[in-house]
């Protein structure tokens, strides 16, 4: 992959490895950029499933525009190879700090806190939740920015698909209790993820730790919080409390939202910790000749010192300062031209890239002014082709558009579905441009039938229960998501996250959701023994084979149905099973014995066709009704019992 060129980039370096993807370091020429790209691995891009949550990851960071949060410029497929590219950043994560000697500053710990505090907020209103807050996914830079990374388990709370409800995802260390019970998440479950980051960070430690993921996982459910003030005294008891809250077991006992921690770190500190913009175009930045400037930031006012100290307000400020530059880079970029290929997406130097100074970019009536920027487009409707002036971009949305050109050039952009234009917008290139559009378009709803084993499950579509149990139908619009979950009493809720354009073709073409249902009590087990191929149908359950089949089934009184027809065997039985109980049905032997009958005559057993005798017939030991049937005479019926002994069958026509 080094030396080679993905799509129009040119990988240099690799500089990242996870259970999903590489990361390199690449180089965009047409935008005179580094880039990160991340590549699929290649055994998973053969996985329908893993390749959907690949694209899932890009799909759901590219719609979020914060300082904060990791931003992705592009997502591709090239000869079966998926990725993405996105923001360059340059600096050390909050593993590789935990590593070095010595206690971290509070004030700095704060700081960063504030920040990732700052980010969640801006997803969690954006509809995301990231589910794996940690260390390793945070990069600081050298002016103290902080920027949370790899959203490759993040799913949308309201724009998610294809995740089961009952399955916990996550870093052990870091998850909160009801991820780890598989319960349903939100942004709650992110600020408990961060209150162990917080925790961490204070003490050099996580909250918890054990030689196994599953005793970390034992401790999050059961063992009480623990204090970082008894690890490391300093922490004041104030702060102390703050994260102890954030960590809080019950969902309903920590903070409820990102800005309530923000809240709470600004009372005990005595500054505004809020940290970077919140998110593209909604902080106004002045771009200067000679830099970027906010109205007003030199004329701040030394903030009060709080229980941190005055040493917090001025990180805090730093940090913002640094983040007004950086976001002032980003749209000097899309507004002036600037031509460094780290001004955009780069985390380094705040003041690099900012543009040449008017001076030496000669006289405004000689010389066009260059445009470049990018635009997130997010119509209410996924995998619509974005066109340009005409030509298919090769983007499906969502997507980020990168426009360049000259200020005052005209771009025509389409929505297209199969031909059809199904949202139009013209562009006229320049400052005015806004950073996000997202047409309104109104789908067909379709109807799905959900279906579970066993049935008569009841069903909640986005949090409000369906009338009726299973099997039962439900309207459901391309482009929406939503969230089923199925309960039933002595089984584990299951469900999934979805939307319809990521179902399978098999489940658009059906039209039908199927659930398979795990009981919550051990089920007992039910042993079926026969020399030759039968089938068992009990709960719910059919299974067919020869010799021995062991059936989990769940405790209670059932009827079991057995068959045979190639032995002229059928028998329903009753059996009561109880949890963990083990229960053998030995089905009865088979004996072969000659038929035959004057005349010409053919015969069926127990309404199965024989065919023409005299033939030899194997059947099982027990009671069989026989039918003759005479060419141009009358048929009888006689019932045999059919034992080891019983030698042959002959059968006189009637007078």
């Amino acid at each position: 992959m080094i030396g080679s060129k993905l799509g129009s980039y040119e990988v240099e370096e690799e500089i990242g490895r996870g259970g999903m993807g590489v990361v390199y370091r690449a180089y965009q020429p047409n935008l005179q950029r580094k880039v990160a790209v991340k590549v699929l691995l290649p055994h998973l891009a053969k996985d329908a499933d893993f390749v959907e949550r690949f694209m899932r990851e890009a799909r759901a960071a590219a719609k979020l525009h914060h300082p904060g949060l990791v931003t992705i410029f592009d997502v591709g497929e090239l000869d079966g190879t998926y990725y993405f590219s996105m923001q360059w950043l340059q600096g050390k994560t909050l593993e590789d700090r935990l590593t070095e000697p010595g206690d971290l500053p509070l004030d700095e710990v704060v700081s960063i806190v504030s920040q990732m505090a700052s980010a969640l907020g801006y997803a969690h209103q954006a509809g995301v939740v990231h589910r794996d807050v940690k260390p390793a996914n945070v990069i600081v830079d050298d002016t103290g920015r902080a920027v949370l990374t790899d959203f490759g388990i993040a799913q949308a709370a309201n724009e998610t698909r294809l995740t089961r409800v009952g399955a916990s995802v996550g870093s052990p260390d870091y998850m909160a209790p009801e991820q780890i019970q598989g319960e349903a998440i939100d942004a709650r479950t992110d600020l408990y993820s961060l209150g162990v980051l917080f925790h961490n960070l204070l003490t050099g430690e996580p909250p918890y730790t054990g030689e196994a993921p599953i005793a970390v996982a034992y401790q999050h459910l059961n063992a009480p919080v623990p204090s970082a003030r008894e690890k490391r005294p300093e922490v004041p008891p104030a702060l102390d409390e703050i994260v102890m809250r954030m960590m809080a077991k019950a969902p309903e006992e920590r903070f409820q939202s990102a800005e309530e921690v923000l809240a709470a770190l600004q009372d005990i500190s005595g500054v505004q910790v809020t940290g970077p913009p919140t998110g593209i175009g909604s902080v106004p930045i002045v771009i200067a000749e000679e830099g970027v400037a906010e109205p007003g930031l030199e004329a701040a006012e030394e903030p009060p010192a709080g229980l941190l100290g005055s040493t917090v307000a001025r990180v805090a400020l730093a940090v913002l300062a640094a983040t007004v530059v950086a976001v002032g880079i980003y749209w000097g970029t899309a507004r002036d031209g600037a031509a460094d290929p780290e001004a955009v997406g780069a985390v380094s130097s705040p003041t690099e890239g900012a543009g040449a100074p008017a001076s030496e970019a000669g006289p405004a009536a000689t010389r066009p002014e260059p445009f470049a920027g990018e635009l997130a487009v997010e119509p209410d409707l996924p995998d619509l082709e974005v066109w340009v002036d005409g030509r298919d971009s090769g983007l499906r949305t969502p997507a980020v558009l990168a426009l360049d050109g000259e200020v005052g050039d005209s771009k025509r952009l389409e929505l297209r579905r199969d031909g059809e234009v199904l949202a139009s917008k013209e562009l006229i290139l320049g400052p005015e441009v806004a950073g996000r559009w997202a047409p309104a378009l109104a789908p067909a709803e379709e109807t799905y039938t959900i279906s579970s084993q066993p049935a008569g499950a009841r069903v909640s579509l986005d949090g409000s229960d369906l009338e009726g149990v299973t099997p039962l139908s439900a309207a459901f619009v391309p482009g929406r998501e939503y969230q089923l979950r199925l309960t039933l009493d002595g089984y584990h809720p299951d469900g999934w996250e979805f939307d319809l354009e990521t179902l399978s073709a098999e489940q658009r073409d059906s039209r039908s959701l199927h659930f398979v249902l795990e009981p919550s009590i051990p089920p007992a087990e039910l042993v079926v023994v026969a020399s030759y191929r039968f089938t068992v149908e009990v709960a719910d359950l059919q299974r067919s084979g020869e010799g021995e089949l062991r059936l989990p089934v769940p405790p209670g009184s059932h009827t079991v149905k057995l068959s045979a027809p190639q032995v002229y065997y059928s028998e329903s039985r009753s059996v009561v099973l109880e949890s963990e109980q083990s229960r053998r049905l030995e089905l009865p032997p088979t004996v072969t014995i000659p038929v035959a009958a004057t005349g010409s005559c053919r015969l069926s057993i127990d309404g199965r066709e024989v065919g023409d005798l005299p033939a030899e017939v194997t059947l099982t030991l027990g009671s069989h009704v026989f039918r003759f049937e005479w060419e141009g005479g009358p048929a009888t019926e006689r019932r045999y019992d059919i034992g080891l002994s019983t030698p042959r069958i002959f059968e006189k026509m009637p007078a």
